[in-house]
């Protein structure tokens, strides 16, 4: 009997096509905090770990190198009180570092299938006008589905290298490698309706979604998160029930690209003004160097003298302080040397 019971409860809890659950972790970050890449740390080293299926989104906040005031409104609807604190799947009270793995755990634990199959159908990417456009299927999977369920999509960009402050504890310095940060949203920051009412078992909606990547960033690191959650009157209260991602430049369903055999070196924008965004795509793992020349030949600044794995990087190079004017950036990498002609103004 008590077997019985047992069979029966499951029966209950998971009586629904079988479709695994991917969180979405929404950190809010800051080039600026201390404490931000150590959180960083716990998501890549344990998190992605256990879960390697769970998304994230970093945020950054006001002050930041990467904040977008576009963003600020999706900071304040989140109920955010301090970088550093990630909203796991919008479920109330961000989750601070102490927090955040057993808030995954527990909800990985409790509910590990998604009651909403979302699938990306098509995808095309055009590197010219730089659009990416998706259809995207999403269908209900439990029976008595009610509520309104709404759609957003993001852009991300990861292998940013630029400063990031940091405790004794906590990796960080000139060369940090910012990863999945939000760069583009499509609806800000609420989403857009795709079911409002019941949901029927079965039922099928579909919707095209497009986002353009802007030039200074590099499409090779950039990935478009779909997610949809069931609206609950406020953001951080309404649950994600699915989450998918696609990169911009990789077939779908791809999750890597191989590197082509010769390393490449752009600068956007240029004229440059203020901050110089360096594309470089290492085919192998190398030291790299990088410095600005004039036309003299006089080396007029050095920015960077790191080792790169093998893949696409964006550098932001600050060159407020260099006179206007004409210059050479030289990039040594593998014994090899690639240049590209800068204009400051």
């Amino acid at each position: 009997m008590s077997v019985l019971l047992i069979l029966t409860f499951i029966a209950t809890q998971t009586g629904y096509t079988q479709n695994q659950r991917n969180i979405l972790i929404q950190n809010l970050t800051n080039t600026n905090c201390g404490h931000c890449p150590c959180m960083d740390t716990v998501m890549e080293k344990v998190i992605l770990k256990s879960h390697p299926n769970t998304l994230i989104i970093e945020i950054h906040g006001s002050m930041s190198r990467y904040e977008n005031n576009d963003f600020f409104p999706l900071i304040d609807s989140l109920h955010y009180e301090t970088s550093g604190a990630a909203q796991v799947n919008q479920m109330g009270v961000p989750s601070d570092i102490d927090e955040v793995v057993d808030t995954v755990n527990a909800r990985y634990a409790r509910m590990p299938q998604s009651p909403v199959k979302l699938e990306i159908t098509s995808k095309e990417y055009n590197p010219d006008s730089r659009e990416m456009t998706v259809v995207v299927k999403a269908t209900a999977l439990k029976p008595g589905m009610q509520g309104q369920y709404r759609i957003n999509a993001v852009l991300i960009e990861s292998n940013l290298i630029g400063y990031q402050q940091h405790f004794p504890e906590c990796p960080g310095g000139d060369n940090y490698n910012h990863k999945n940060v939000l760069r583009a949203m499509n609806f800000i920051p609420m989403g857009d309706i795709l079911v409002n009412g019941t949901w029927e078992q079965g039922s099928a909606v579909t919707r095209t979604i497009s986002l353009n990547v802007d030039e200074e960033w590099v499409d090779a690191n950039c990935d478009m998160i779909i997610f949809i959650d069931r609206y609950q009157g406020a953001l951080n209260l309404s649950e994600i029930q699915q989450a998918v991602k696609q990169g911009v430049a990789r077939p779908l369903g791809f999750e890597t690209i191989t590197t082509s055999p010769t390393a490449i070196l752009n600068v956007f924008p240029n004229p440059v003004h203020g901050q110089a965004n360096v594309h470089i795509r290492m085919a192998e793992t190398g030291q790299v160097n990088a410095a600005l020349f004039d036309f003299s030949g006089k080396m007029v600044k050095t920015f960077t003298d790191q080792k790169l794995p093998a893949g696409f990087y964006n550098l932001e190079f600050d060159v407020s302080d260099i006179p206007d004017g004409n210059y050479i950036l030289r990039m040594e990498s593998n014994n090899q040397v690639y240049t590209a002609k800068i204009k400051i103004q």
